[in-house]
């Protein structure tokens, strides 16, 4: 029988268990769990190579079947730990798990944050992929087991080259259940980094309780770092902060915020706002035209003063916010067929304190027939309307009475049928079509080197009217 016992700092183990440790004929683990046991008597094994260990425990049971094994854990051995490697070698049988608290829960509650929701992701010796696939879609919690690779600055760096559409605290909790447990609040730190680099003439100092015990029932709003990209910031940290190491026991928790992050205007760039500025969807923040691609619409838009924009299916009203600070002098109607999507148009309408857009919330087609004749089209969404809402768009495109302007239509298709579909409609009724095809990826940093995480595809079509 082999026992695997979980151990926590600082938690001492059940008599029983102690029992099971005295009485077993070998006692195998990491030499810090070793070490709690100086005056056992047995044999002990250092558990280094994993599979070499797990071949030596399959010779002492060859030799002695009615051995008592006993591999010592960290915390939980079951939660990305030495359990799951044992399952894969030995019957499930012959295999007794005794876990401790493991430190994903004790971080939770040091955070006094509730769990049930979190998402945990190891990064020990592994790429940082399952992580990026947590807060793509935006997952409230997330907890972060490191490793001196992927160490805490190493993930706030990966996090900041994401540009995700939402924002996350970032706490790191090291040696919990120790006498040298300590928190610390990691977006505040950063804070007051880049406030030293990006005010050199003020000279301020990162405080040396902050690199110490910081309750989190302490922080405010105003303490709160958003992790992204902006012009007026350094899109990298260093591997080093002031006065600043981590234990090689952490574990990073991840809090998505619920607020955007706060917006100096007078540092916005004319055109090209970065995603996270916008208010999205609560539960699905990548729902957004992205930077890149908004850009590339606004150039095929070709827009100019005075112009009459239609933005069919608005969802969070990025592009036609892009479209009203462009161009103050158009009129853009967001049409927008949910009440969230129009509500959060209203949000960043204030938000980028724009005015000249009016939020049309309702179905198309149906809804744009009390609208006025445009001169520019933009369709982002169709809801299965598509033909219907080519139909009324080309038709409208040419009632307007000021024909000797060029008038434009701009989709964006991510679907090949929908660009099929739209294809084979404007060709058959002799529009002029042009296609620009999107393939564009960011990079992203791992450990000391980057690579590419790829946007999705995108077809934005143009049609000539």
């Amino acid at each position: 029988m082999i026992e695997v016992i979980g151990i926590s700092l600082g938690q001492e183990l059940l008599q029983s268990q102690l029992d099971r440790v005295v009485a077993a004929d070998y006692l195998i683990g990491g030499d810090r769990l070793l070490s709690c046991f100086p005056d056992y008597l047995g044999q002990k094994i250092k558990l280094g190579n994993l599979l070499a260990t797990i071949d030596k425990i399959k010779q002492i049971i060859a030799t002695t079947p009615k051995v008592k094994i006993v591999v010592l854990a960290s915390g939980d051995p079951l939660l990305f730990g030495i359990g799951r490697l044992l399952l894969e070698h030995f019957p499930p049988a012959y295999l007794q798990f005794s876990p401790s608290v493991s430190s994903i829960q004790l971080a939770f509650a040091r955070l006094k944050i509730p769990w049930q929701d979190a998402i945990v992701v190891s990064s020990h010796g592994r790429s940082l992929r399952e992580l990026e696939k947590a807060l793509r879609p935006g997952k409230p919690h997330i907890a972060i087991l490191t490793d001196a690779i992927n160490h805490p600055l190493a993930i706030a760096n990966f996090i900041t080259a994401l540009q995700l559409p939402v924002s996350y605290q970032i706490w790191v909790c090291e040696n919990l259940g120790d006498k040298n447990e300590r928190v610390v609040n990691l977006s505040e730190l950063i804070k007051l980094h880049r406030s030293q680099l990006i005010d050199t003439h003020n000279d301020r100092s990162v405080p040396a309780n902050m690199a110490g015990h910081l309750d989190p029932t302490e922080s405010t709003a105003s303490d709160i770092v958003n992790f992204q990209n902006n012009d007026d910031r350094p899109s990298q940290l260093p591997e080093q902060l002031p006065d600043l190491e981590f234990a090689p026991l952490n574990v990073v928790v991840l809090s998505k915020q619920a607020e955007s992050p706060c917006l100096d205007h007078a540092q916005l760039p004319i055109v090209g706002i970065a995603d996270q500025y916008f208010h999205s969807f609560s539960d699905q923040p990548g729902l957004i035209t992205k930077r890149e691609i908004r850009l590339l619409a606004l150039g095929e838009l070709e827009l100019q003063p005075g112009q009459v924009i239609w933005d069919i299916g608005a969802g969070t009203g990025s592009l036609s916010i892009e479209m009203a600070r462009l161009v103050p002098a158009a009129r853009i109607y967001a049409i927008e067929k949910t009440a969230a999507g129009a509500t959060l148009i209203a949000k960043n309408m204030a938000r980028f304190q724009v005015d000249n857009i009016e939020i049309h919330q309702g179905k198309a087609p149906k809804i744009l027939a009390d609208l006025p004749n445009p001169d520019r089209i933009f369709i982002g969404g169709s809801s299965g309307e598509l033909a219907a809402i080519l139909q009324v768009c080309c038709d409208r495109l040419a009632m307007n009475p000021q024909s000797e302007r060029k008038k434009i239509l701009v989709a964006n298709f991510a679907s090949p049928e929908h660009l099929h579909l739209a294809m084979s409609w404007l060709k058959q009724r002799k529009y002029s079509v042009q296609l620009l095809q999107v393939n564009l990826a960011r990079s992203v940093p791992i450990g000391s080197v980057s690579r590419f995480a790829p946007l999705n595809p995108v077809t934005i079509l143009k049609a000539l009217f």
